[in-house]
């Protein structure tokens, strides 16, 4: 069995006529931002054309590190709260 992971879970809207900025951002300025996180594991960023809606999902390797993530300027605007999983 591998070992639980933490989370911080996002969901938020899109402006479609900037998707293209708005997924270099995310390429360019997001991510690597996210990486240098202590504790970081991986993320998913998912998006839904229909609804305009992303919702993106980071792994950490502790509630602690997803709590320190969850409470930077750069994730206040977006992540909600620590999640356990497993």
């Amino acid at each position: 069995m591998s070992e639980a992971t933490h989370a911080t879970v996002a969901t938020f809207r899109l402006d479609l006529t900037r998707v293209d900025e708005q997924r270099q951002a995310l390429r360019d300025r997001i991510v690597p931002s996210v990486r240098q996180h202590r504790g970081f594991i991986n993320g998913t960023w998912m998006f839904d054309r229909e609804t305009a809606t992303s919702v993106v999902v980071i792994n950490f390797a502790s509630r602690e590190a997803a709590g320190r993530y969850g409470r930077t300027s750069s994730a206040t605007r977006w992540t909600r709260r620590p999640m356990d999983s497993t």
